[in-house]
């Protein structure tokens, strides 16, 4: 992931962080939940139909690609984790891994996690 990427959930997260916090009262907190992904690209199927084995990224890429965009919401305030629409379960499977392995690399205290599905057929 580029460097680009990374200070873009930063200030993202920093930004929706201060207003969040300009709303917040004792009676009426508000919180940011900081998404990762979509993305377009899967780990368990085919994305060429003339290829049925190509896939257009693997599990440890996917991983390491939610793993920085944690990294940039943590940094910039999140309270929450998002990983946003997931289609395909092994995406879903390197997400919630890049969550556990960074909150431990960094010996931070785990935030909540939300996750949003999406079933594209019957073969799910």
């Amino acid at each position: 992931m580029s460097d680009l990427v990374l200070e873009i959930n930063i200030q993202a997260a920093k930004l929706a962080r201060e207003e969040a916090d300009k709303f917040s009262t004792p009676e009426k907190w508000r919180l940011v939940a900081g998404a990762i992904g979509p993305t377009p690209k899967t780990c368990s199927v085919a994305s060429n139909v003339d290829d049925p084995a190509y896939r257009s990224t693997d599990f440890d890429e996917c991983k390491e690609s939610y793993k920085e965009q944690i990294r940039g919401l943590v940094i910039g305030g999140a309270h929450i984790i998002f990983i946003e629409t997931i289609f395909d379960t092994l995406n879903a499977k390197a997400g919630i891994v890049a969550y556990l392995e960074f909150f431990e690399e960094e010996n931070l205290e785990k935030l909540p996690l939300f996750i949003s599905g999406t079933l594209t057929d019957l073969a799910g």
